[in-house]
């Protein structure tokens, strides 16, 4: 068993929105991915998707390209991305799509692998531009504030799953949308509340996307305190999802 990551698909979700008017890297993005997933990931894998998964607007629209994605070997856990406007309640878009999906939303799963005789904990949520990014203005503190807590919901969700572990020996991953601390520049190195949660409940790794190419990032994968950032964002990973287990 292993366990990839990738996001920010962008997929047209009904409409015609081709991606390379962003850049030549988006032509044929999506065949490109699913190429290696067709040939390197196997149904005994997972796959998280950490947001931005298609441009439908509603359920109905991202219905069918979430239930093609569903086709592809493995088992895929999603998050929300800022683009996501089709995201429903779980109960709706568990009841239409394909049950190799999961939707991760104040929720937690364990996986067991047990080859290994491990047990790997995933949780998330979307959450929002962090202090000290490009991105980051006074308009954005309520929503970051509110996205803390969203996380905090997700992380003590585990209580409830923990019993489904079946090894002592586990790990914790994280899944967000936006990255957790700032990617570019001297503020690389700023810590941000939100990390401070991280490292709080002992958080081995975070996976993360929303990053897009001309973006200069630091790095792509970084160990700080322990904790293992992992970038996702299709576009800069050269859309091959990226092994994180």
């Amino acid at each position: 068993m292993r366990i990839y990551a990738i996001s920010d698909l962008h997929l047209p979700g009904g409409d015609y929105k081709p991606m390379d008017v962003f850049g030549k890297h988006w032509k044929g993005h999506y065949d490109i991915i699913k190429a290696f997933w067709q040939e390197n990931i196997s149904n005994d894998d997972y796959v998280l998707h950490c947001g931005d998964f298609c441009w439908a607007m509603h359920l109905e629209d991202a219905v069918p390209e979430l239930n093609e994605f569903a086709q592809l070997p493995g088992k895929k856990l999603l998050i929300r991305g800022n683009h996501d406007l089709w995201w429903a309640s779980l109960a709706k878009m568990t009841a239409a799509v394909d049950d190799s999906v999961t939707f991760i939303q104040n929720s937690s799963i364990v996986i067991n692998d047990d080859e290994r005789c491990h047990s790997v904990i995933i949780c998330g949520t979307r959450d929002w531009a962090v202090p000290g990014s490009n991105d980051y203005t006074q308009y954005d503190e309520k929503i970051y504030a509110r996205e803390i807590q969203r996380l905090k919901l997700s992380l003590d969700s585990i209580k409830k799953i923990e019993p489904q572990c079946k090894y002592e020996s586990r790990e914790l991953i994280v899944m967000l949308h936006y990255p957790p601390v700032p990617m570019y520049g001297a503020a690389f190195e700023n810590d941000t509340e939100i990390n401070k949660l991280l490292r709080e409940y002992g958080v081995n790794k975070v996976v993360f996307g929303h990053i897009h190419r001309p973006q200069q990032v630091n790095s792509t994968r970084f160990v700080r305190d322990g904790m293992e950032y992992i970038l996702s964002s299709c576009d800069m990973v050269s859309n091959t999802p990226v092994r994180v287990y």
